[in-house]
């Protein structure tokens, strides 16, 4: 079975209200996809406790169904891994295209505006991005993923960094005003 009709055959794929697939099929998307090349983003959305705290969770949830959707314009495969995380599996895209893919996502949802929240407020989230290959796995670019996001959350937010076992770390810092 390939990771597509894996997803695609099951009725309760996806993370309630928010259109991802939750966590224990992704898990099993990603395991399938091991054996061949791609990448990973973890991303976190930045301050998320604050605006279910200002706002209500109802804003909250609908913060999320934004981000959710802005996700799945740029991936296949994207779940929600828990509370305001969540992982982008990109088969067969290599390191550089993933990073392009995750500071587009990181720009269009620092674009978003909220109403309750008010337009002069930016959302932010920060991205870790990560490549496997034959040689490193799946669950390996997950755990470099994550460690870059820590690094993106740590270096100020709003910003997408990677990990790779080839290239030391870098980051690419937020472009827009």
């Amino acid at each position: 079975r390939t990771p597509q009709s894996y997803a695609a055959s099951c009725a309760k794929c996806f993370d309630d209200g928010h259109g991802l697939l939750n966590r224990q099929i992704f898990d099993e998307v990603a395991r399938q996809a091991e054996g061949s090349y791609g990448s990973v983003i973890m991303c976190d959305i930045d301050h998320f406790k604050a605006v279910n705290d200002l706002y209500g969770h109802h804003v909250g949830d609908d913060v999320i169904r934004s981000f959710a959707c802005i996700l799945s314009h740029f991936a296949d495969f994207a779940g929600r891994m828990g509370g305001e995380e969540f992982a982008i599996l990109l088969n067969d895209t290599p390191l550089e295209k993933a990073l392009d893919v995750a500071d587009a996502i990181r720009s269009e949802f620092h674009q978003y505006r909220h109403g309750v929240i008010g337009g002069d407020t930016a959302l932010s989230a920060s991205f870790g991005v990560a490549a496997y290959d034959g040689q490193h796995t799946i669950k390996s670019a997950f755990q470099l993923a994550d460690k870059a996001l820590y690094q993106a959350k740590t270096g100020g937010r709003n910003r997408v960094c990677y990990e790779s076992v080839e290239m030391p770390r870098a980051t690419r810092l937020e472009q827009a005003a």
